[in-house]
């Protein structure tokens, strides 16, 4: 094979130039042994660095980039051979040289805590957990339907109210309000508790089985004269 000779109008890519930066980061004892571990492996294509405040097992890790750890996080020094600065000591990094061998580290490490972040604040409210979602029609026919989602799990817990000063809902019957789901199958309450009957209000806690993710619509039937009312609610 005949050799390439760089002229101005090409120049070799490096090897390297496509390589994938990926970085492995020991903190404290047991990160170092792993990282030791690692190298002693012969893993190749990986930035190792070592972390720790124990300044005699840095000295002892095989790892090219170490972290003296401290109780200030700032200004933060790193024994590095390859980073050596006049008058700070041997194998020692400034901050700023640190910092950039270690921004792409703590992105990772920002993006997996917000990710695992939006999981928690996200997910669906347990038992325990109050949603507090509620909606209302706006009071068609002088009555107003009013319902909140108190929690998903072990089934769908809702409070129901109805209020009016135009009809009597003494003789309403809470029964008539059934969940669907998005597939259009509608779920009869497992469950109904009645807290307050008068002739203008209704209140009551009515439970359903659990539906999974997906949107559900909470109906009443035959509430003041229309056959349906609906509140729809994005689990």
């Amino acid at each position: 094979m005949s050799e390439i000779i760089p002229t101005p109008h090409y120049q070799p890519v490096p090897e390297d130039i496509y390589r994938p930066v990926i970085k492995v980061l020991g903190l404290g004892g047991g990160g170092c042994n792993a990282v030791c571990r690692m190298i002693e492996l012969g893993m190749r294509g990986v930035d190792f660095i070592a972390a720790n405040t124990d300044h005699q097992a840095l000295e002892n890790n095989p790892a090219p980039l170490k972290i003296q750890q401290a109780q200030r996080a700032w200004p933060i020094a790193a024994y590095d051979p390859r980073m050596a600065v006049r008058g700070t000591g041997p194998g020692i990094a400034t901050g700023r040289s640190l910092s950039r061998r270690l921004i792409p580290v703590l992105v990772l490490l920002i993006a997996v805590a917000g990710i695992a972040w939006g999981l928690l604040a996200f997910r669906a409210p347990t038992e325990g957990q109050n949603a507090r979602l509620t909606l209302t029609d706006g009071g068609a026919n002088g009555v107003t339907f009013k319902a909140t989602l108190e929690a998903t799990a072990p089934g769908l817990k809702f409070t129901v109210e109805l209020d009016t000063h135009t009809v009597d809902l003494a003789a309403y019957d809470v029964s008539n309000i059934v969940l669907e789901n998005s597939q259009g199958t509608r779920f009869d309450a497992t469950d109904v508790s009645v807290l307050q009957r008068t002739s203008h209000h209704v209140e009551a806690v009515i439970v359903f089985p659990a539906t999974g993710w997906e949107p559900v619509a909470l109906i009443a039937k035959d509430l003041a004269g229309i056959p349906e009312r609906r509140l729809v609610f994005n689990l």
